[in-house]
């Protein structure tokens, strides 16, 4: 919800900034239209470093994790791939595929499944 919240303070200070550059002449739209620069600037920058920084953080999940119960067969795989999809199969039948999303929740960061299920709880619960 804070996230949301500062998100929607940059776009109001930079709309407001935008406006007064259209609106005004000489220098105050100059400075306006620097200021609109600035804040835009470094919102967008502070976006685009966050999803490189949740990519590298999914990149360290990427892999093969074998189950330990799901749906009560012994010897299953989950492998995650670099595009955010999965699939679950035991060499022979593969019974799952989706899509994966790493998610945090203050201090706890989680893989969450289309499907609904997290990586290590329930069905999904691995050995390391």
């Amino acid at each position: 919800m804070i996230e949301l919240f500062v998100h929607f303070i940059f776009i109001f200070i930079s709309s407001i900034f935008l406006v007064y550059a259209i609106w005004y002449k000489g220098k105050r739209r100059l400075i306006f239209g620097i200021l609109f620069l600035v804040v835009f600037g470094f919102y967008f920058s502070s976006i685009i470093k966050s999803h490189y920084e949740n990519s590298l953080i999914e990149a360290e999940y990427v892999g093969k994790y074998d189950l330990k119960n799901y749906n009560s067969r012994r010897s299953c795989v989950l492998e995650l791939f670099l595009d955010n999809s999965y699939k679950i199969y035991d060499g022979i039948k593969e019974y799952e595929t989706g899509n994966w999303e790493y998610d945090e929740d203050g201090d706890h960061s989680f893989i969450k499944f289309t499907n609904g299920g997290e990586l290590g709880l329930n069905q999904y619960e691995f050995e390391k």
